[in-house]
């Protein structure tokens, strides 16, 4: 028993020895678990540390910084001159931005257009200056100009700069920065170094003195250079101090006049008497209201009652000459007191007629331009729909046997359609061959050519006369926008001719030395050598309330088939493409007078057309590539070609196409290509594929595109152009034509 008792008690011991252990080894996990906490903070602890460190020398910075630029500030306030003041610039930059070379490319006005290079004293500009060719200044300022804070080049050869000078200067990379005040751009300064010298922080820096640096090339460059300037004045100072002022104002270009508080004439100046053809002893002691044109004399002098001391007042009306020559003139009118006791009316005046008619001119040229391109985009729109039904309408005529009873409906729309095609064609391009290439003209014998065609159209009861200036020299000319202008203008006239009349036909050659106004016949002209057209008939004449609506499209007086109105809005941008001006006088029951003047180009202004290859019979060919942004298109083409048995590629833009083209470049025989794109043009994507293939074959197809576009792409090689919309035979017809043209 005893024995049990003590295995029993050994037993409990061990049980009791175990359980100690286990609570021991509890304990040991938990201070292990203790001590991996504890390190855990030691190490927060030293990394908040750490960052406050890096915070503090980060403030440290910061505060060396401001005061660097408290300091820098006031080393510039004690310069004594520029030079000094941009060599502080300079070093300043230099303790913060480990530059190789700097400089300033600025100028000082803007009204100057000579910019200086300015830099260290240490430096030489010629290195800055093969930098600064034209072509690498052209591509910086377009970086640039558009900025308020600089930027970082990490390499210069953006720039298409020769290597073997960057390795020359020792720089790969720049900081170019703006020089701007008041929003106004004044040129750039730029910061350069070796490669990977440059970093973020440096930038910043420069960002944060840009404005600095502008504040102080002004402060101390603008204000010496304008001190510069003052002093070449200095040398008129005396030759003005000599000036007698009552002979300038007896012979200068102001008109004078001084009056009584009733506006009796008291005195006067010589160029009033000149320019307005006065007698001296015939206007003074007279009204002044005699001069002004009676519906303006009512105005005039209730003007003249309301003056007050220190009042200027202003007034513009037309007055006519002694020699009926009619002018436009501003008066100033003052009221002026002589020592304290008489009363005086002062008029200034100033011939404005040239002024007057040159904004008559652009206004009526804003407002007619403004017509244009807002026709331009309405037709855009309207052709991109017939675009796409005209195909597809003429796809489902050829789809329906010919005996189906809506043949008849299909064929009316279509015609319909064709109907509205040739109204936009016309109203776009005149009616005429979308491209046509301008060639050396002699105007006479143009229109000669052209009047005697005309001539067979005529009733017989108008006559038309020729006065041709002998001797006019050729000029560069598109030769059916000026039989389509001559038409035009010549049609005008023989529906103002209701009875027996004549349409006389003159031309001259003018040469104008500056912007000056036809006095005759108030037409205002830029500087330069013109030949002048008039068309002129002695018919009905046109209300003077018409003459400013008579270029606007639809604007008529006559009743006309469903183009009314469009003849002289197309005159009008037939003249303007030509970069020339045209106008018309007319007084009605007497005569209606058109001008049109042509400026002289005597130079090629681009080359000849590649004309279209002639006609040849049908050559199979395996692939074509369709790139147009518009589904439909795409997939009406590439349906109507395969139908054709033609393998067709489809594109949406300019660049699939071009990607496109790449891979299948050896295989594709025909590309045909829209011009108006998103992503990448036609003009764009014709180039690249002629890059990659020169002789490839390309079919230019669009509703829109510009004239001069369309041009350049047939010159470098497109085979043709078609203009949207187009019926399907017609696009076959052409497919089929180029495919069978040998390159």
């Amino acid at each position: 028993m005893s024995k049990q008792k003590n295995i029993l008690d050994y037993f409990d011991h061990i049980l009791k020895t175990i359980r100690a252990m286990e609570e021991h080894a509890q304990v040991f996990s938990e201070l292990h678990s203790v001590a991996e906490e504890l390190h855990e903070l030691e190490q927060y602890i030293k990394t908040v540390f750490e960052t406050l460190d890096h915070q503090f020398q980060n403030y440290l910075d910061q505060v060396n910084l401001l005061s660097g630029l408290v300091d820098f500030q006031r080393r510039i306030l004690r310069t004594r001159n520029a030079q000094e003041a941009i060599q502080q610039l300079f070093d300043f930059i230099k303790t913060q931005v480990p530059y190789q070379h700097a400089f300033l490319y600025t100028r000082f006005g803007e009204d100057e257009q000579e910019y200086e290079i300015l830099h260290p004293a240490s430096e030489k500009p010629a290195l800055y200056r093969q930098l600064l060719k034209p072509e690498n200044l052209q591509r910086m300022n377009r970086l640039i100009i558009d900025r308020d804070m600089a930027v970082l080049l990490n390499s210069l050869q953006q720039f298409q700069i020769d290597p073997a000078f960057l390795t020359k200067m020792g720089s790969q990379m720049a900081i170019l920065f703006p020089i701007r005040l008041k929003d106004k751009y004044f040129g750039f300064g730029m910061l350069l170094a070796k490669e990977n010298t440059f970093q973020l922080q440096h930038l910043s820096f420069v960002n944060l003195i840009v404005g600095m640096i502008s504040l102080i090339l002004f402060q101390h460059h603008y204000f010496s250079h304008f001190k510069r300037k003052l002093f070449k004045q200095l040398k008129y100072k005396k030759i003005l101090e000599e000036v007698d002022y009552a002979e300038y104002l007896e012979k200068g270009p102001l008109l004078f006049f001084i009056t009584d508080t009733r506006g009796v004439v008291l005195q006067t100046n010589h160029a009033a008497l000149q320019k307005l053809g006065l007698d001296e002893n015939l206007i003074i002691g007279e009204k002044f209201l005699t001069i002004i044109p009676e519906d303006h004399r009512k105005s005039f002098q209730n003007l003249m009652n309301k003056l007050k001391d220190g009042d200027i007042h202003f007034y513009k009306c037309p007055v006519v000459a002694a020699d009926n020559h009619e002018l436009i003139v501003e008066f100033y009118l003052a009221k002026a007191q002589l020592q304290e006791e008489v009363d005086f009316i002062v008029i200034l005046a100033v011939d404005a007629t040239q002024q007057y008619y040159r904004e008559q001119l652009e206004k009526r040229n804003e407002l007619l331009n403004e017509i244009t391109q807002f026709s331009e985009t309405i037709y855009e729109h309207i052709n991109s729909m017939l675009t796409l039904i005209v195909p597809n309408v003429s796809l489902i005529k050829s789809k329906l046997p010919s005996d189906h009873p809506l043949q008849k409906n299909v064929q009316t729309v279509e015609n319909a359609l064709s109907q509205t095609s040739k109204i936009l064609q016309r109203f776009l391009n005149y009616g005429l061959q979308e491209i046509e290439p301008p060639r050396e003209i002699n105007l006479n014998t143009l229109i000669q050519s052209t009047v005697e065609a005309f001539r067979k159209q005529l009733p017989p009861h108008v006559e038309i006369q020729y006065s041709l200036e002998p001797g006019l020299p050729t000029t560069l000319l598109y030769e059916e926008r000026i039989k389509k202008l001559l038409r035009i203008l010549l049609q005008n006239s023989v529906e103002a001719l209701r009875d027996k009349g004549c349409i006389k036909i003159t031309t001259r050659m003018i040469s104008l030395p500056r912007d000056t106004l036809l006095n005759s016949d108030k037409i205002f002209l830029k500087q330069g050598d013109y030949i002048e057209v008039t068309v002129e008939d002695n018919g009905m004449g046109i209300d003077p309330n018409l003459l400013p609506h008579i270029f606007k499209p639809f604007f008529s007086t006559k009743i006309k088939n469903e183009l009314m109105g469009l003849g002289l809005f197309i005159a009008y941008n037939i003249v303007r493409d030509l970069d020339g001006e045209i106008w018309v006088k007319s007084l009605p029951g007497e005569y209606t007078r058109f001008f049109v003047y042509i400026p002289l180009k005597g130079e090629k202004i681009m080359q000849e057309v590649v004309p279209f290859m002639e006609e040849a019979k049908v050559a199979q060919v395996s692939k074509i590539l369709v790139v147009d942004d518009e589904y439909n298109i795409r997939s009406m083409l590439k349906e109507v070609l395969e139908m054709k048995r033609y393998e067709v590629f489809t594109a949406g833009n300019g660049k699939e196409g071009v990607e496109i083209f790449k891979r299948y470049a050896n295989e594709i025989d025909l590309v045909i290509l829209d011009m108006v794109m998103p992503v990448m043009d036609g003009r764009t994507a014709f180039m690249e594929i002629k890059k990659v293939k020169p002789d490839q074959k390309v079919l230019i197809i669009s509703g829109y595109a510009q004239r001069e576009n369309l041009e350049e792409i047939l010159e470098k090689g497109a085979s043709a152009f078609m203009r949207k919309p187009f019926q399907i035979e017609d696009i076959l017809h052409k497919v089929q034509d180029i495919l069978s043209q040998k390159n």
